[in-house]
């Protein structure tokens, strides 16, 4: 960049649609520019897919859609993930924007949203994974059912020729589920009090703070 000494790079329309994205979050094509780095879960700083710019945490960052603030202070991220198919383009600055902006020592993501034009133009989109080539889980009886849905529209075009536009978009997700929990059951004598042959830490006599003998706990 000749005219100005702002570091970093834009991800255009086609690009955010036709790219794989997991979840269609475009902010993982956030990670191809130098400098961007995903961070490390069990770190616990920020989820989904927040990334660390040059060393700063992920709460160092800046959010915007159409220059409005677009960070969700608890969580570290953004607050509103518009889908692809709704966005014009997006820019992460990485070093030396202009005062425009401040307001984050990270970087600043800046995302700009789609308008109407003259003519009426939009797209619809669906995205689905199904549990058809999962394999069944090692502990679980029968395979785990999952249905995925990501699916909408997006509308735009004018409300007063050359002059009044409208732009819009609907965004659904449907996510069904099965998880197989594999967990410990009594059996037939620990039932009945008897926890003689059991692995389990014997049972305590909460009279006396003892464990009852043999580990068998009296009728009475």
């Amino acid at each position: 960049n000749s005219t100005d000494s702002t570091t970093g790079a834009t991800v255009d329309a086609v690009s955010m649609v036709e790219l794989p994205l997991n979840g269609r979050d475009y902010t993982q094509l956030g990670l191809l520019q130098p400098g961007v780095a995903p961070l490390n879960p069990a770190v616990g700083l920020g989820t989904n897919n927040t990334y660390s710019v040059n060393g700063m945490r992920s709460s160092s960052n800046r959010y915007l859609i159409d220059g409005a603030d677009n960070f969700d202070t608890e969580r570290g991220q953004y607050a509103l993930l518009p889908p692809p198919d709704a966005l014009e383009e997006f820019r992460i600055l990485t070093s030396n924007w202009s005062p425009e902006f401040g307001e984050s020592s990270g970087s600043v993501v800046n995302v700009l949203t789609k308008s109407g034009t003259n003519q009426v133009h939009g797209s619809a989109y669906e995205f689905l994974r199904n549990d058809v080539l999962d394999a069944q889980g090692y502990f679980a009886l029968l395979k785990e059912g999952l249905k995925r849905n990501q699916f909408g529209v997006t509308l735009g075009g004018p409300i007063r020729k050359d002059r009044t536009f409208i732009f819009g978009y609907y965004d659904a997700y449907r996510l069904r589920q099965g998880t197989t929990v594999s967990t410990l059951v009594p059996s037939a004598l620990e039932k009945a009090g008897d926890f003689s042959q059991s692995l389990l830490a014997p049972p305590v006599d909460p009279l006396t703070g003892q464990p009852f003998p043999g580990g068998i706990i009296p009728a009475n």
